[in-house]
């Protein structure tokens, strides 16, 4: 490998592990590799685990730490990026951890952190489904909904980096209870968990329902809708039922920011046209001024687990 070239390391933090890889300014992952997160073991052994992983990803891509620009963190949860520090994140156990100043006296490298779906945004942005462009917003469905958008350019943060919470804008006054405290969110109608829980409901009250072939109900997850949709009427309505709160969420923040692109992601988005197909009809019949103002195109993630890594590239080429 060239000296001459300048690299990135990215770092997504989960739950579980702690993934990442070594990145170019092109976008090209040199090498990945993933270690042990340990949250029972505190907050300092965490970033002693990324320092380790740090070291294995330079090693094993033969990079000196003199041609690496700077370490991206995405961390799944509120940060302050301006003082580089986790002000909550539940699952990771920080609470106001100065992550940054920690990681740069163990790495001696440059570090920076962002949101993690913040950081899948500009990573899709610089190197995915929204490449070229300079208006974009992405949402993310997993466990909850995560998002973001890109305005003229630029990722926008809010208030000490802690607006896009796009996940928890209400749909229903009153309507279903989100883990946030509310009621109705966005998150409690349109994340992974809530299409299980809606698919569960429904074949509780449907036991001739083909999707009770998994067994228990205890065995139904975010798939188990799209295996039966085309045999079976519960999962039609289950699927109906999401598509309709998800498209409306959808509508809704494409009408506020009129981005070029719509990026969906998170797991559920790899079933593709199933899902990207019915939200592009959606957005051509309800967006407004439809067909007088510039159109929005939603589409899949292209970058999968590589989105939050790719774009730790972004934190130092001026999308922050």
């Amino acid at each position: 490998m060239a000296n001459s070239k300048k690299y990135y390391v990215g770092i997504d933090i989960g739950g579980t592990f702690i993934k990442g890889g070594v990145v170019t300014e092109k976008g090209e992952i040199i090498y990945s590799n993933k270690i042990k997160t340990e949250v029972e073991k505190g907050n300092d052994k965490i970033v002693e685990n990324i320092n380790t992983l740090i070291n294995m990803l330079l090693e094993k891509s033969n990079t000196n730490k003199q041609n690496v620009i700077g370490v991206g963190i995405g961390v799944p949860g509120t940060i302050d990026s301006e003082k580089g520090i986790v002000v909550c994140a539940h699952n990771l156990k920080f609470y106001n951890f100065e992550i940054v100043d920690k990681l740069k006296v163990l790495s001696k490298l440059e570090v920076k952190i962002e949101n993690d779906a913040n950081l899948a945004l500009i990573g899709e942005t610089m190197f995915g489904a929204a490449k070229g462009c300079s208006e974009v917003v992405m949402i993310t469905l997993g466990t909850g909904v995560g998002g973001g958008a890109i305005v003229k350019g630029k990722l926008l943060e809010g208030n000490k980096s802690a607006g896009a919470e796009f996940g928890h804008s209400v749909l229903v006054v009153d309507g279903n209870q989100c883990s946030c405290g509310r009621k109705g969110c966005f998150e409690a109608y349109s994340s992974a968990t809530a299409l299980i829980n809606k698919t569960k409901e429904l074949m509780e009250q449907n036991k001739n329902s083909k999707m009770w072939e998994v067994g228990s109900i205890k065995n139904v997850d975010g798939e188990t809708v799209f295996k039966y949709v085309k045999t079976d009427k519960t999962a039609q309505q289950v699927l109906n039922w999401y598509l309709k709160y998800l498209a409306c969420g959808v509508v809704n923040y494409a009408n506020v920011f009129r981005p070029q692109i719509f990026v969906v992601g998170g797991g559920i988005a790899n079933q593709g046209e199933v899902i990207i197909k019915p939200l592009n009809d959606y957005m051509k019949k309800d967006l407004f001024a439809s067909g007088m103002s510039p159109d929005v195109k939603v589409v899949a993630a292209t970058l999968g687990n590589n989105a939050g890594v790719l774009g730790s590239v972004g934190l130092y080429k001026g999308l922050r």
